[in-house]
Order: structure tokens, then sequence, then C-alpha cells
């Protein structure tokens, strides 16, 4: 008898306003919806702590990662929001490292719970409100010439 592998449908769904119009930050937040995906579904089927720490920590060292790569974009581009930016992504970081540190303190249950309460009210929308605002006022323009506003 073969074992049937329990499949759930991914809870965050990349949408077109997630982007905003610079190819490599675009497919970066594709990516982090992707890796958000795979932590949730880790916690929510009850995968072993260690998967659900591998989810987790690639979650943690992409988002550092895109931060830091985006950063440099808008400092490209003269953003003249780009030290709120900044400061917002710190923000950001943070919150995720405090569900790090406090992950082995609380139900499976909860923490998937924060996960996507932090994906859903947080990361997506820094991706549509604050990048877009960060956007607005850049003295250059982005590759292409065009900016998603």
């Amino acid at each position: 008898m073969t074992k049937k592998k329990r499949v759930i449908e991914a809870r965050f769904q990349f949408r077109p306003e997630y982007a905003i119009g610079e190819p490599v930050v675009d497919e970066q937040h594709r990516y982090l919806v992707d890796l958000a995906n795979v932590l949730h579904e880790a916690v929510v089927i009850g995968k072993a702590h260690t998967i659900i720490d591998y989810a987790f920590q690639a979650l943690q060292f992409y988002t550092s990662t895109h931060f830091e790569y985006e950063e440099a974009f808008f400092a490209r581009i003269a953003s003249p929001l780009l030290a709120v930016h900044r400061a917002e992504h710190l923000d950001l970081q943070r919150e995720l490292n405090e569900m790090w540190e406090t992950r082995d303190k609380v139900e499976m249950s909860v923490l998937g719970a924060e996960i996507q309460q932090w994906v859903e009210d947080r990361l997506l929308p820094h991706m549509i409100i604050d990048d877009r605002k960060a956007l607005k006022g850049a003295r250059r323009p982005a590759q292409g010439g065009k900016v998603k506003t």
C-alpha cells in the first residue's frame, strides 16, 4: 500500500500588486511568498521541528538578503524615503527574529498563526504600500524608466 502525501493549498498567493516594476525585486518578492508558504505548510501539517527550523531560517535569511538588495536599489534610484524604508526593514526583521526566538516556547498552531499574521499584516502590506511609497519621488527612474506606483 502506498502512503498518500498530504497536500495543502498554498496559503499565500503571489499577486501582481506585490510587484514594483523592478525585475529583481519582483522576483525576490515572489520567492519570499514561496518561502512563507513552505514554512506555513510545514507548521500546519506538523513536520518535524528540524524541517520547520530549516524553513524558518530560510525565510529569515532570504528576508534579510532581500532587504539589503532592496535598500541598495532604493539608494541607486535616490529614493527620498530610503531611511524610513531601512527602519521599516529593521522592524520587520526584528519581528521575524522574535518569532524565531520564541518558536520552542509556543504550540505549533500558535507559531503558524503568528507567521500567517506577520505575512498578511506586515510583509505583504510592506510590499504593496511601503515599497511603492519608497519609489515615489525617486530622483532616478527604475530599470526601464518605468516605476509602478
